[in-house]
């Protein structure tokens, strides 16, 4: 597919118009657009394709929301019906002063609307802080379980940030499905097929249909030990915060989620110097091919992104920016 070059603060600019064009506000089109160009920056298929696709819009049944119980360190809010990414933007902000105060602290989110985006983002921010932060997604349901062809988990993604002393933090994110839902989405849209172990059309059958597969399921990432983290993580942000869980009317518009911040202080003083050993210790092993290195979780997509930032620019598969452009110039019409 033909690809575009633009410069990143053009393609920024860009995407906050085509968000605002979407019934946003200038200042919550740039926090959403900053979340999306995260993924984007690092090839992560949580980026921009939601504005081609149309799936970042305001929810008509957007309301206050607000704190629904508090407990210690614990709070569970009612979204109010608000975009995942704006939600989980304010979250982050208060669980890593509810760390502060109480050295551990949990947010739990019920009625929240529209994709969360790259949650590694989110886990990110509270490291960036000092904490541990740990997030979990409910989203809506597209995984079968191990064993089943039918569709009974989100691909609940869970991200996990580390802190670590004079580096930028460890990020760990990934969906517990085999394949994200936008991930089948970019396929499509390219015209690829998807790995033969990921997905299976509404028949039941295994396909290598990235559309086929959005009218069946998604596999489990890692079959038993991915449906099973997907069922811890729907039990999280579903059964726990009161998130849509499957076979309910909201389960698609009411996403879950929980963000849990860690001061590595609650453990004693010692934790810069255990995680820098750690570390060490897994880089000093022996790579498996020659002239390859071991990188950390999170390493490729922040070189990568580093890199696209020094440069200015970035390459964008032409379509997708024509699709961009054209969703921002809705708002200019």
């Amino acid at each position: 597919m033909p690809r575009r070059s633009i410069p990143i603060d053009a393609l920024r600019s860009l995407a906050e118009r085509a968000v605002v064009a979407a019934g946003f506000t200038a200042a919550e089109a740039a926090t959403i657009a900053d979340v999306m160009l995260y993924a984007e920056l690092r090839d992560n298929n949580q980026g921009l394709v939601k504005i081609a696709e149309g799936a970042v819009a305001p929810d008509p049944a957007k309301r206050p929301g607000g704190e629904i119980a508090r407990l210690g360190g614990f709070v569970l809010v009612d979204g109010g019906r608000r975009n995942g990414m704006l939600v989980l933007t304010d979250a982050v902000h208060d669980v890593t002063l509810l760390a502060a105060e109480h050295g551990i602290a949990a947010i739990g989110i019920r009625e929240t609307s529209g994709s969360t985006g790259a949650i590694g983002y989110f886990a990110r921010r509270i490291a960036k802080s000092g904490k541990i932060g740990i997030v979990m997604c409910g989203t809506p349901k597209a995984v079968a379980p191990a064993g089943g062809v039918d569709p009974a988990f989100g691909t609940n993604p869970i991200a996990v940030g580390l802190p670590v002393p004079g580096a930028e933090p460890i990020v760990f994110d990934m969906a517990t499905g085999a394949i994200a839902w936008f991930g089948l989405i970019a396929a499509r849209d390219r015209g690829e097929a998807i790995g033969a172990d990921l997905a299976y059309d509404g028949d039941g059958n295994p396909t290598t249909d990235p559309e086929a597969a959005l009218g069946g399921a998604i596999k489990a990432f890692a079959g038993a030990k991915g449906s099973g983290l997907a069922l811890v993580i729907e039990a999280l942000t579903g059964a726990l915060v009161g998130g849509g869980l499957p076979g309910s009317p909201d389960a698609n518009a009411n996403r879950g989620n929980l963000l849990i911040a860690i001061d590595p202080a609650v453990a004693g003083d010692d934790y810069d110097r255990r995680i820098d050993a750690l570390l060490r210790h897994v880089r000093s092993g022996r790579p498996a091919q020659q002239g390859s290195e071991i990188l950390l979780p999170g390493e490729r997509g922040d070189k990568l992104a580093a890199e696209r930032l020094a440069s200015g620019g970035i390459e964008l598969d032409s379509d997708l920016l024509d699709a961009i452009e054209a969703r921002a110039a809705e708002g200019a019409a």
